[in-house]
């Protein structure tokens, strides 16, 4: 068989497995999965034990050793991260990041919810968007960082509150709010414009952390 995949020089190769090649990245450490006769890409993680389980039995995601195992059903993990104690519900066949919360009861529903539709022949894909929708309604009137609440961090990166948003979305408005207020910019506009300018820089940022720790990047 002629083989289309060829491992670059900044990377190690872990292992083959028939026609699929387990590679790992010298730099970030990352593993990667290729099928060795098309080049296809199949399966990026951080986690050697997701390459492990991929090639094992095709899933696409295994629980790391920094969490534990809750529950699992219908191709569906509910894990708990050690450290955080934050909630996370994945599908292990897709390896897609189905949902992440401090919430127990809120994981709880969206696992079971999740497992349910998959046993009874539904798309889950409705009631994700759905359960996000809800995650973010209660957010928005419940959680809070000092006085400040989500849509009031919205506001401070003019995103839009009523919708999911992206890690890159949130970069995005990131970089384009702190650049207007960034000191070169203000050099000569006086002093009180210069504080003023330090207050918002001061506040962007603290939009910035927020969402990182909500959105989990």
């Amino acid at each position: 068989m002629f083989n289309q995949r060829v491992t670059p020089s900044h990377r190690r190769v872990v292992r083959v497995k028939g026609d699929f090649v387990w590679e790992q990245s010298l730099k970030s450490k990352k593993h990667y999965v290729y099928r060795s006769s098309t080049g296809e890409k199949l399966l990026v993680s951080r986690y050697a034990n997701d390459i492990e389980a991929f090639l094992r039995s095709g899933q696409k995601h295994s629980t790391p050793g920094h969490r534990s195992l809750l529950e699992q059903r219908s191709g569906f993990v509910l894990e708990q991260s050690r450290k955080t104690g934050k909630y996370y519900i994945y599908n292990t066949l897709t390896g897609e990041k189905l949902g992440v919360t401090r919430n127990r009861q809120e994981a709880e529903r969206l696992f079971s919810y999740c497992a349910s539709e998959v046993e009874e022949d539904f798309e889950t894909e409705d009631f994700v968007e759905d359960f996000t929708e809800n995650r973010q309604e209660q957010q928005i009137t419940t959680t809070q960082q000092g006085d400040r609440t989500y849509t009031d961090y919205c506001k401070i990166l003019n995103v839009n509150a009523n919708q999911q948003l992206t890690q890159a979305e949130i970069k995005e408005a990131y970089r384009k709010m702190i650049a207007q207020y960034h000191p070169d910019r203000l050099q000569g506009l006086g002093v009180e414009l210069q504080a003023l300018a330090e207050a918002k820089t001061k506040e962007i940022n603290e939009a910035y952390e927020y969402f990182k720790q909500f959105y989990d990047f």
